[in-house]
């Protein structure tokens, strides 16, 4: 495939070079795609370490002073170079990593060092893209990653019903053909011998015919399995052959049979359809996605999965079905209009618009991906992508939505990417058809629930503009938010380092303040910066693209979390050298939620476990505590508070310890109203205070590292 795509876009107008392991290091002109080839070291015997490693490692240093715009990557050993060589070297290059197979977490379990390759290529790659639905799931199930489901293209014109070429000898009208490497147990070669002798029973003198690659061993164990079904005169080995002799092969059978489970495509079966001849496959993998009526061939459950199928008698009601309907002109031609569906032809334009969507429209070429403006100039790439990660707000993100809509930013500046951890409410539709509705580019992505950290870390990395603004889903921007944010990093100190200059500025946040007209009373919940937090709100900041994939996004640590990961990200980006600025006029609106009592109280266990490890973690942030081991002041004379009331069996005076906490309160309570509401809230805050006193002792514990 890798050379079908690059002759492919080259023949669209795109630069493509590729890189490659052969058995001596040489540049190669193949078909008018220039190759790099590095040579092969360590065999691919050993897993542990292996060409494919020294592959990587190599790679690297040669991605040291690439200049392209997008690389991609047919596996996880690749993705890392490029990955690797992109963090080190501040290359701006997107990373496209294509899974060709289908990987769970229990593949990398053996390998510790192909599990720390594809630890960075699961966190840090723009796109992931799977061949089949069944591949797609189980990545998502297994790394709570989304990846786009995008077949690999066939080259079916050179495969044809009517094609020319002499089939195999001694194949007669009825032959079933499996193609693939009978070595792999699970392709189901056993299996399908033991149908085959149902078959033979039902419909004599029907042969099978094995081509691929079968070692003695595999190939004397088939010999004695269709002896022993008396079927041994009607099974043939063909061996490898040559891929010139395939088209023939399909034609000249009746039906191609792929009986294999965890199959992430299936190739084969699309090759035959090219050919004319219909398939059976097992209802596992991606074969579904292949097989899509009965003209075209039959599906069978794969039962009781272990090493292979073992519903023999569903194979073979499948395979005696497709040889009874026979190989008609109607099969011929359904079989073939479904492989069309396969081709380059259908599926190229789908590579260059997946590419399209995460490269600026000014990296690519400008006649096929860039639309026109009004007055013939072309379409400047977008300056600010707008980050949402959303979950079940509707009508909150709808309200949000509407604000986008008001922007007085050149809609040509900017562009807008919803993150939905679905749930069924009705937001799917409404994001969707809010997208296809916008004179900006708008993208609506879909996946399971696992928090908004990984949603924001997502939408970062598929982001085009050169700065990334996040805003959640329950605010409201003012109509110059995204203007005031961009002025932000053109600002240099204002507002914020004193000692920043444009080039140095890493980060802008913005001015959050409460929805108008909605009561600032006790038991709400809400955002307010007015000023520089050491918090940096991700409801309202504006980041760098070239600084988040420097500095490698959110933590891994932080990923999980749902508190903690927005400051973690902003004390990066300082620890990192990068400077933080204020901007007062990029003011969103934040919802206020009344909260419950117990919802109150319970606040603190979520919102303040992870600040002790954030202290250790970056001494700067350190600094700004209170005395450097409280996280406020008023947390500091509840320590005291608590002391009091231990203390009281040793001496009643130790009571007056209770005093600067309780007077500390009431003063704090201005905003909430008169003496009466701040008593109040002082006898009803003090449970909250044990809890805040808690969270950030038990987080002391864990991170080991007081703050209290």
């Amino acid at each position: 495939m890798l050379h079908d795509l690059s002759r492919y876009l080259i023949d669209r107008g795109h630069r493509v070079s590729v890189f490659a392991s052969g058995p001596e290091d040489r540049t190669e002109d193949r078909d008018g795609v220039t190759y790099h080839v590095l040579k092969q070291r360590f065999g691919s015997s050993l897993r542990q370490f292996n060409s494919c490693h020294y592959f990587a490692f190599r790679l690297q240093g040669l991605l040291a002073d690439c200049d392209a715009d997008l690389v991609f990557c047919m596996n996880y050993f690749d993705a890392y170079a490029a990955l690797r060589a992109r963090r080190r070297n501040g290359a701006r290059y997107k990373v496209v990593f294509h899974s060709a197979g289908i990987l769970s977490r229990r593949y990398f379990r053996a390998v510790p060092l192909d599990a720390w390759f594809f630890r960075t290529v699961r966190r840090e790659a723009n796109l992931t893209l799977a061949v089949s639905q069944f591949a797609g799931d189980v990545f998502r199930r297994n790394f709570d990653r989304e990846a786009v489901v995008l077949p690999p293209p066939v080259m079916t014109d050179h495969f044809h019903p009517h094609g020319g070429g002499a089939a195999s000898e001694g194949q007669g009208a009825r032959g079933i053909l499996f193609v693939g490497d009978l070595d792999e147990r699970r392709k189901g070669a056993r299996a399908l011998v033991r149908a085959f002798a149902r078959v033979e029973k039902q419909l004599p003198g029907t042969m099978l015919y094995f081509a691929g690659r079968a070692s003695l061993s595999t190939r004397q164990a088939l010999h004695q399995e269709s002896a022993r079904l008396a079927v041994e005169g009607h099974v043939r080995f063909l061996g490898v052959g040559r891929v010139e002799e395939l088209p023939a092969l399909y034609r000249s059978a009746s039906v191609t049979v792929l009986p294999a489970v965890g199959e992430a495509f299936g190739m084969a079966l699309v090759e035959s359809l090219a050919a004319g001849t219909p398939v059976v496959g097992t209802r596992h993998g991606g074969m579904p996605d292949i097989v899509d009526g009965a003209l075209v061939g039959r599906l069978f459950d794969a039962g009781d999965v272990d090493e292979e199928t073992d519903n023999i008698t569903g194979l073979t009601d499948a395979i005696v079905d497709v040889l009874a309907r026979g190989k008609t002109a109607e099969v011929r031609e359904a079989c073939r209009a479904r492989a069309e569906e396969f081709s380059w032809a259908a599926l190229g334009p789908r590579y260059e618009e997946v590419f399209r969507r995460i490269l600026p429209a000014a990296l690519m070429d400008a006649e096929a991906l860039a639309e026109p403006r009004a007055d013939g100039t072309a379409a400047e790439a977008p300056r600010v992508s707008v980050v949402i990660p959303t979950h079940g707000r509707r009508d909150m993100l709808a309200r949000l939505l509407a604000s986008l809509e008001q922007q007085s930013l050149d809609p040509r500046l900017f562009e807008v990417h919803i993150v939905h951890n679905f749930i069924d409410d009705g937001t799917e539709e409404m994001a969707r058809d809010w997208c296809a509705r916008q004179p900006f580019g708008a993208f609506y992505y879909r996946k399971n629930y696992d928090g908004p950290t990984r949603s924001r870390d997502f939408g970062a990395r598929a982001a085009n503009g050169s700065l990334i603004a996040f805003i959640d889903d329950d605010c409201v921007a003012s109509p110059g938010w995204l203007e005031a944010g961009i002025a932000g990093f053109e600002s240099g100190g204002a507002g914020g380092d004193s000692r920043a200059t444009p080039a140095a500025i890493g980060l802008v946040q913005g001015r959050t303040l409460p929805l108008p007209g909605e009561t600032q009373r006790f038991l709400v919940r809400t955002i307010r910066v007015e000023h520089p937090s050491i918090f940096f709100e991700t409801c309202n900041m504006f980041y760098s693209k070239r600084a988040f994939e420097a500095v490698g996004g959110f933590s891994e640590d932080f990923l999980d979390q749902f508190s903690g990961e927005d400051a973690d990200l902003g004390w990066k980006f300082l620890d990192n050298g990068y400077a933080s600025v204020f901007a007062h006029d990029a003011l969103v609106r934040h919802q206020v939620f009344r909260v419950s009592y117990w919802q109150w109280l319970a606040e603190p266990l979520l919102v303040l476990k992870n600040l002790p490890y954030l202290a250790k973690k970056y001494p700067g942030f350190r600094r700004r505590m209170f005395k450097r081991y409280f996280f406020t002041k008023q947390t500091c004379l509840f320590n005291f508070f608590l002391a009091g009331l231990v203390l009281v069996p040793l001496s009643p005076w130790t009571l007056l310890l209770t005093l600067p906490y309780l007077i500390e309160r009431y003063r704090s309570g201005g905003h909430v109203g008169g003496v009466a509401t701040r008593l109040a809230r002082i006898a009803f805050g003090i449970p909250r205070g044990f809890t805040m006193w808690w969270a950030l002792a038990k987080g002391s514990i864990q991170a080991r590292s007081i703050l209290l």
